[in-house]
């Protein structure tokens, strides 16, 4: 049993990995993701009999937290083999990683797929997304005069920036980074509507179709009425409205019938917490509580 880094030759194989333990990601999303994503990574392997059976990926990212900037780690793609599960190989894996970044973060983050797993490595949930259920007939039809699809990656930053400012918690976005959201949801079948006031964007959301249904995977405004008429641009009568946000966003007004469901969406774990104390000027213990307090204010969205 071997555990390394990725070499260029294991990237095939970790391919394959990836398509079976994530049925749902699409092919033109994966071919993106290893061609815009795969090499700016951390990616680590563990080898058995001779082929790549486990594996996990480690970006790198800046987060707004309580009035603190901070370069973090975020965990995605962890995968193993389904003849190679159970057998301790992805705890291996997870301890490696962990160790790793231990040594250059303050933090690591990963999305809370599988809570009480994540829980035994000291992860903690620090983050809710709430998702409202909506029956297109229950939505109030409006003028869409200032909806388009024309969109520039500078002009989205500025409005992301405008948006999170409001919240906490919240991952940073650079112009590049929205070049690259665009041409990840180009690539992966995803659309992108925004609303364009008089003088600049005050909004965006990025949205797919299903069957039978739409889910708007991200919304972000700078008021309600933004957000009401790039809802009401993609509304078909015969499919569900899924809309997800932060735990803080209350949509009742816009949608009073909606079914609306609470779910756990981020996680977070303290390498060095004598380091993490000195920094926040609180124990971790104290931290955890507020974030309990405060869980309202954290608005924590990434898209991988």
């Amino acid at each position: 049993m071997l555990i390394k880094d990725a070499q260029t030759e294991d990237k095939s194989a970790i391919y394959k990995l990836w398509k079976q333990a994530y049925p749902y990601l699409e092919l033109n999303y994966l071919n993106f993701y290893f061609k815009h994503k795969f090499d700016q990574d951390v990616s680590l392997v563990l080898e058995k009999d001779e082929h790549i059976v486990s594996c996990l990926q480690m970006q790198h990212h800046t987060i707004r937290l309580f009035q603190h900037r901070l370069s973090v780690s975020y965990l995605l793609y962890i995968a193993t083999d389904e003849a190679y599960r159970r057998k301790g190989y992805m705890t291996r894996l997870m301890d490696e990683i962990l160790d790793q970044a231990s040594h250059n973060h303050l933090v690591t983050f990963v999305k809370a797929y599988y809570p009480e797993v994540l829980e035994t490595f000291g992860f903690k949930k620090i983050a809710y997304r709430k998702q409202y259920c909506v029956d297109p007939s229950q939505v109030k039809a409006c003028a869409l005069t200032h909806v388009e699809t024309t969109l520039h990656a500078e002009e989205l930053s500025k409005v992301y920036q405008a948006f999170v400012q409001h919240f906490d918690g919240y991952f940073e976005r650079s112009t590049y980074d929205m070049k690259l959201l665009m041409e990840q949801c180009f690539q992966s079948q995803k659309q992108m509507i925004g609303y364009r006031g008089d003088y600049q964007l005050e909004g965006y959301i990025i949205y797919q179709r299903k069957e039978h249904y739409i889910y708007v995977e991200e919304a972000i405004y700078l008021h309600s009425r933004a957000l009401e008429e790039m809802l009401n641009a993609i509304i078909q009568d015969d499919e569900i409205l899924i809309v997800e946000v932060s735990e803080m966003e209350s949509l009742e007004a816009l949608f009073p019938n909606a079914t609306v469901k609470n779910q756990v969406y981020m996680m977070m774990k303290i390498h060095q917490v004598d380091l993490f104390e000195k920094l926040y000027q609180m124990s971790e213990e104290a931290f955890y509580q507020k974030i309990t307090n405060e869980k309202q204010s954290i608005w924590v969205h990434i898209d991988d």
